[in-house]
């Protein structure tokens, strides 16, 4: 099953592509096949502590748990899109300064002044967030609400979800750390508890 995967992943070239566009159906399908064969695997094999098996089935941990990160990667982008871009570019920025240039000196850049972060920051608000993460819900849903096994399809939902909404988790943390490092800890509009809430709503 590893090898076909393997040949799956040399047939379709764009898909492993990192910074590839996040809309590409066809990479995002790839993801979405390997997390749903992978969850498979890791479900249904059981390894009667066999070594071997143990093996291939850490094997298939790992593989799970890179194209989930390459999928939430992708799918988190359509709700979070300007703020990440934002975010990324300022950690960057953060990352490429002198030694002994403070981080705040990032806020004079026009491109990545207060008043910008505080604009984007405010295109997030309570209202947006939820829409945000309602949509992204169904989106899952979609993804991989149909497979063969009713039971294994509703775990995978809720699995894909629960990483959906730790992915929100580190974004906040990400705005917390710049809004610290950069803007002097004044700004943090970012609600965890609408994040929360959002996820938990049927």
């Amino acid at each position: 099953m590893f090898e076909s995967l393997k040949v799956i992943a040399r047939e379709n070239p764009g898909a492993n592509i990192a910074g590839a566009d996040p809309e590409d159906k066809e990479a995002l399908n790839y993801q979405i096949l390997l997390i749903e064969n992978m969850n498979h695997y890791l479900e249904e094999v059981d390894t009667r502590n066999n070594p071997v098996l143990e093996d291939w089935k850490q094997n298939a941990a790992q593989e799970m748990e890179e194209h989930m990160s390459l999928y939430l990667g992708a799918v988190i982008r359509r709700p979070l899109g300007k703020l990440l871009d934002f975010l990324e570019s300022t950690e960057s920025l953060m990352l490429s300064r002198q030694p002994d240039e403070p981080p705040s000196k990032i806020s004079g850049m026009p491109s990545h002044s207060k008043a910008t972060f505080k604009k984007i920051l405010a295109g997030y608000d309570s209202k947006e967030i939820r829409k945000g993460i309602e949509a992204l819900k169904k989106r899952v849903e979609k993804h991989f609400g149909d497979a063969d096994d009713p039971g294994l399809s509703r775990a995978l939902v809720a699995n894909v979800i629960q990483n959906c909404e730790k992915y929100y988790e580190k974004v906040e943390d990400r705005i917390l750390t710049i809004s610290r490092d950069v803007y002097d800890g004044e700004i943090a509009e970012w609600n965890r508890a609408d994040v929360s809430a959002a996820f938990r709503a049927r």
